[in-house]
């Protein structure tokens, strides 16, 4: 959410710049304003209107126009042609940039750095990116539409923390060579890596039928879901939004608890609940770990109301939310409406 709003509060904010140009030529005539906006033999101003013409372009096709998976990747990873040629538009034409010696560095290493990462991410990242070898040990089929898989590693063993996840692309050309992100749900006691994947989209449909021995490249880990303090906890997960949780969970039963979580799985109905028997388990052996099963066709959906009237006081406890967008976003706002710290 937020490289999606930051990327777009940006962009209108570049759009600032070139039409309050155009706006002073506009007070001598409309046409002198049409030209300023016009390839022309300054090619210093020319690699700013190229720049922002291929913005525009590639800005539209990821905000307005739904392209499969790949070629929206394909066409993303070319906004680093349009920062270049930004560059090259800021440091060559006469301005503040230009006459000002610190501001000219800070510019400088601002962009040196970002066609740096950019060189090494995108331009070299096959090559220069780690990436963590697997094979596929069994991909077993949990409900209608969730598999989880599991990988065994063919050299080094990627270390991680509960509530991670990682980049994987399967080797395979009946799935395709895309890379997508997944959460662990697999302990970082066991030598394996296991993802659950629910069938969303063209790709997660076709991992439903992924075959035992297809090689596994894995990129990570990342994010720092996993809650550290010594609060007790309330987790909320909404369907496959489970699936941090579950590496949670799995790794609480090796741990000495020293405070209470209580998880609320929801889910449409029990049978997508697909992980609840394993949770309960865990749960039958942890006194502090509670499992709450939510099924909205039986309760209807979770609220704040719904957590506290079963979890007591809920001002002092670390909230934890996993699930889809709307889900997240209605309870965040009924927790702060109930005086919850953000």
């Amino acid at each position: 959410f937020a490289h999606h709003f930051f990327g777009g509060l940006a962009f209108i904010l570049i759009l600032f710049h070139p039409l309050f140009l155009a706006g002073t030529y506009l007070l001598n005539s409309v046409r002198s304003a049409a030209v300023f906006l016009l390839p022309s033999s300054n090619w210093p101003v020319n690699f700013g209107i190229i720049s922002l013409i291929f913005l525009i372009i590639f800005l539209v096709l990821t905000f307005f126009i739904k392209l499969p998976y790949e070629k929206w990747k394909f066409t993303h990873q070319h906004l680093g042609l349009v920062f270049f040629l930004a560059g090259l538009h800021s440091f060559l034409i006469q301005s503040d940039i230009s006459r000002s010696v610190p501001l000219r560095m800070y510019v400088l290493t601002l962009a040196t750095v970002s066609i740096f990462v950019y060189g090494y991410r995108t331009l070299l990242g096959s090559v220069l990116v780690r990436r963590f070898r697997y094979v596929v040990q069994d991909v077993e089929r949990l409900g209608e539409k969730v598999v989880e898989i599991e990988m065994s590693p063919q050299e080094k063993t990627m270390h991680f923390v509960p509530g991670q996840f990682v980049f994987v692309s399967f080797q395979s050309a009946e799935i395709g060579f895309e890379t997508h992100p997944f959460s662990l749900t697999s302990s970082p006691s066991e030598t394996n890596l296991k993802i659950a994947v629910k069938s969303l989209g063209d790709y997660t449909a076709r991992l439903q039928h992924l075959k035992p021995g297809a090689i596994a490249k894995v990129e990570g880990p990342f994010g720092n879901f996993f809650s550290r303090s010594s609060k007790d906890q309330i987790w909320i997960a909404g369907g496959i939004g489970i699936t941090p949780f579950l590496s949670m969970a799995r790794t609480l039963q090796h741990q000495d608890m020293k405070n209470t979580v209580h998880l609320f799985y929801c889910a449409t109905n029990e049978s997508e609940a697909v992980f609840l028997e394993e949770l309960l388990e865990i749960s039958g052996r942890l006194n502090s770990f509670k499992v709450i099963a939510f099924c909205a066709d039986v309760r209807g959906y979770i609220s704040a109301e719904h957590v506290k009237k079963i979890v007591g006081d809920i001002h002092d406890k670390d909230i934890l939310l996993c699930g889809p967008p709307s889900m997240m976003k209605n309870l965040r706002s009924q927790f702060v409406r109930l005086e919850v710290p953000e």
